[in-house]
């Protein structure tokens, strides 16, 4: 585990046990789970005044420039932009953004074009000149790191897991997998459905598998996308394309996952093909 150099952190020590070297750190509060959520969240703390230790189950990359983008993108409204703001995040990913001006929907159950219903939401209706922005992931979360490695009262441990803790009226004592130990006032858990946390915590869930798989891609296509987002309803699941720069768009397709699995074993010019079809022309050619 590496703990990433900030001008400061909060109070630890170091102690031998049974030959090995334990680390405790005392803190305000704990956060487990640094995906975007829990980055902002550190990153807000870090600005208010509060000790925060982040762990982190990821290590931290280094940003390529001109590195390919991934399929994943965040399509966040004005609220969540907002937040970033607060985090003093935007102005390292605004330019990178696409703004989501119409929101479009399409039953796109019948095969006759002329039976399809649609509705458009525009931004301008209500007074906004977006809903929000699609942000790709690799380059919000590049943006989120080097935001909370500025602010000195954030200590981001990583790579790291959260493996229980116990609280009570005087605190919150939290372990980690290689034995670190965290004391802290608040533990706050941004880790996911499969939440250590919340295990912990004693919260139970109810899991309910809908047979169906998400496949993600980024395509490009002949025609603008006018900075529409537009959700095509199907009985398998939807299929959405959200822009991005130029003629660029994020796919979110969701399909029974006996289908996903047969469109993810197609051929390049299968799969595309699979994507023509499913986009109805709206943007033109894709590939």
């Amino acid at each position: 585990m590496v703990f990433l150099p900030y001008p400061y952190k909060p109070p630890y020590v170091c102690s031998m046990q049974s030959g090995k070297l334990k680390t405790h750190l005392k803190t305000d509060i704990v956060i487990s789970g640094a995906g975007p959520a829990g980055l902002t969240l550190s990153a807000l703390l870090g600005l208010a005044g509060f000790d925060v230790v982040l762990v982190d189950a990821e290590a931290p990359k280094p940003q390529a420039a001109n590195a390919p983008l991934s399929g994943r993108t965040a399509a966040l409204l004005n609220g969540s932009v907002n937040v970033l703001k607060a985090a003093g995040v935007w102005d390292a990913v605004k330019d990178i953004s696409t703004p989501l001006k119409i929101m479009k929907i399409v039953d796109d159950n019948h095969a006759s074009a002329a039976l399809r219903a649609s509705v458009e939401f525009r931004a301008g209706d209500i007074g906004e000149p977006q809903f929000g922005y699609n942000i790709p992931n690799n380059d919000l979360r590049a943006a989120l790191l080097a935001r909370i490695g500025k602010i000195k009262a954030v200590t981001h441990l990583a790579p790291a897991k959260l493996v229980d803790y116990t609280a009570d009226a005087s605190g919150v004592a939290a372990v980690t997998e290689d034995g670190t130990q965290i004391q802290a006032r608040l533990i706050i858990g941004t880790d996911g459905r499969q939440s250590i946390v919340r295990k912990a915590a004693g919260i139970d869930a109810k899991i309910h598998d809908y047979d169906q798989r998400a496949i993600t891609c980024l395509i490009e296509h002949s025609k603008s996308h006018n900075f529409t987002s537009t959700e095509f309803r199907r009985a398998g699941g939807p299929f959405t394309f959200v822009p991005m720069p130029g003629n660029q768009s994020s796919i979110v397709w969701v399909e029974k996952t006996a289908d996903a699995q047969k469109y993810l074993a197609m051929k390049r010019d299968e799969f595309e093909k699979a994507l023509q079809d499913r986009t109805n022309g709206y943007v033109g050619n894709v590939k």
